[in-house]
């Protein structure tokens, strides 16, 4: 279980700029640009788990879907 702590800063990560956003602790085009950058980076994750990894791999790749 060494990928959880990674994989909750990871979802964590994902949500930030959307909480601070709705807090208006961060501007809206600051928080639009951060969440399109982790979106970018989470997409890039996803298509190299999905595609160049085995599956005994892929299962242990800490940033994955549970």
């Amino acid at each position: 279980m060494l990928g959880y702590p990674i994989y909750v800063a990871y979802n964590i990560a994902y949500w930030m700029p959307l909480v601070l956003a709705l807090t208006n602790t961060m501007d809206d085009s600051t928080a639009f640009s951060a969440c399109a950058v982790i979106i970018a980076v989470r997409s890039v994750l996803h298509v190299y788990r999905n595609n160049f990894l085995a599956a005994e791999q892929a299962m242990r790749f800490p940033f994955r879907a549970p």
